[in-house]
């Protein structure tokens, strides 16, 4: 309960957001009315996906519930893609981690990656701050169930921390 209340007085919704593709992405994806069914990560990724229109997504630790709402919702996708646009980390973030998020060929120019569960622990809170720290990664969002990070070209290096 205290994170969430340290989260609440860091964050803001999306008119705290001075880049234009966060604002779009919130305003028009994470806030979106799509009727999507599951938990609070699991609609974050649906509604995610939704908004880039993603033909493919790479689950790490995939369990058989959730492959078959992502092929529900999304059919003509590919799922668990070892490419795919977005891929969504189910597990516990540990700090072993960030060698897989560092690693060159993971992740590709405009890769999203979605992290469930940034603020289960302290140790997850130390890893999500370090993998903002990663070279590759341009921008990231904080929605406290969880983090999505941006591997953009071009893009400026930036950090939001927003309502979902």
């Amino acid at each position: 309960m205290l994170r969430y209340l340290k989260f609440l007085l860091k964050s803001t919704n999306q008119h705290g957001v001075h880049s234009p593709f966060v604002y779009a992405y919130v305003t028009r994806g994470l806030y979106g009315k799509q009727p999507f069914r599951g938990t609070r990560a699991e609609q974050l990724l649906f509604r995610t996906m939704a908004y880039f229109n993603t033909e493919s997504v790479r689950v790490l630790q995939p369990d058989e519930y959730l492959v078959e709402k992502l092929r529900k919702y999304f059919p003509g996708t590919s799922v668990n893609d070892t490419r795919g646009k977005i891929t969504y980390y189910n597990k516990e973030l540990r700090p072993d981690a960030i060698k897989y998020f560092r690693k060159e060929g993971n992740f590709g120019i405009n890769d999203i990656l979605i992290i469930k569960d940034i603020h289960s622990s302290a140790l997850s809170e130390s890893t999500w701050e370090e993998i903002k720290k990663c070279r590759q990664v341009t921008v990231t969002v904080d929605l406290f169930y969880v983090g999505v990070v941006f591997f953009r070209k071009g893009q400026a290096r930036e950090n939001f921390i927003i309502r979902p």
